[in-house]
C-alpha cells in the first residue's frame, strides 16, 4: 500500500508546499496510517490558505468519510469480487472536482477509507467533458471543493439529465479545527477502511482523447506505488525535502 505525500501529489497537478514521507511496509494498512500514527502532528501540506498537519488531513478525511458512506454502503455490504487478473471489480466510483488545495487530498483520502476509486476532475474542463467523464466511469457522486466547482458541476447536472448523483461540498470552514496525536490511535485509523489490498482500484485518470473519445485508465494501488517509487529514485528525495507543485 502507498501512504506518502509524493503518492497522493504525483498524481495531480496542485499548488502547494509539502514535505515527503516515505512508503509503509508491505501490508494492507490504509495509505495514511504511518503518517497520522507517527506523524500526526507534523506539517503535511500548505496550500494557498493555511497549512495542515497529518493528523487534521486525517481528521478532516475521516468526516467526509461519514458522509460518502451511504453512496457506497451497498457495495460494502458484498464480499470484494475480483476478476481473473485480481483486479477489484466493486466498481464503486466517486468523482473529484477540487480546487489545488488541501480539498483534493481530503476528498481523496475519505473516499478510499470507504473503498471507493477516485476520478479526478478538472476546473478547466467544459460541462460536456465532466459529463462523459461521470457517466463513463459511472460514477455514484461527486466531491466539490469550492463555490467555483460547486456551481461548475451544478451546470453540468442541469444540462445532463441523465445523471443523477449527489453533489458533497466540503465545508471548509470546518478546516480550521485542532487535531493532536492524543485524539489519534492505531484501532481508529485501522477501523476507518475496508480492506484494501494493492490490486485494488485506486484511481481513474481520463486520457486527452486525441484520437476518439477519452478513455478512463484504472490505476490500482500498486500501480501509483510504482510510480512514486520511480520518482523518488529519479529525483533522490528524501524525506527532508519540500516540493512546490503547480
Amino acid at each position: 500500500m502507498i501512504y506518502s505525500r509524493f503518492a497522493l501529489l504525483s498524481i495531480r497537478k496542485c499548488i502547494f508546499y509539502i514535505k515527503p514521507s516515505f512508503r509503509l511496509s508491505s501490508t494492507s494498512r490504509p495509505i495514511y496510517y504511518e503518517s497520522v500514527s507517527q506523524h500526526a502532528n507534523q506539517v503535511a501540506l500548505i496550500d494557498h490558505s493555511s497549512s495542515y498537519t497529518y493528523g487534521q488531513l486525517y481528521s478532516f478525511s475521516r468526516k467526509l468519510s461519514r458522509r460518502l458512506v451511504p453512496l457506497c454502503q451497498q457495495q460494502q455490504q458484498q464480499q470484494q469480487k475480483l476478476t481473473d487478473d485480481g483486479l477489484d471489480k466493486r466498481n464503486v466510483q466517486l468523482g473529484i472536482l477540487c480546487p489545488n488545495d488541501a480539498s483534493f487530498i481530503i476528498a481523496m483520502w475519505a473516499s478510499w477509507m470507504i473503498g471507493a476509486t477516485v476520478v479526478p476532475l478538472s476546473l478547466q474542463h467544459p460541462p460536456s467533458s465532466l459529463a462523459y467523464f461521470l457517466n463513463d466511469a459511472q460514477c455514484r457522486g461527486v466531491i466539490v471543493g469550492d463555490d467555483r466547482s460547486n456551481e461548475l458541476i451544478k451546470t453540468t447536472l442541469e444540462n445532463n439529465s441523465q445523471i443523477d448523483i449527489p453533489i458533497i461540498n466540503i465545508n471548509k470552514k470546518n478546516l480550521s479545527a485542532k487535531v493532536t496525536y492524543d485524539d489519534i490511535n492505531d484501532d481508529l485509523l485501522l477501523s476507518t477502511t475496508i480492506d484494501r489490498t494493492e490490486r485494488s482500484n485506486a484511481l481513474i485518470i481520463y486520457t486527452s482523447g486525441t484520437s476518439g473519445k477519452p478513455k478512463g485508465c484504472v490505476l490500482t494501488f500498486d500501480a501509483v506505488q510504482a510510480h512514486v517509487d520511480s520518482m523518488i529514485k529519479a529525483w533522490g528525495w528524501t524525506k527532508d525535502d519540500g516540493k512546490t507543485y503547480f
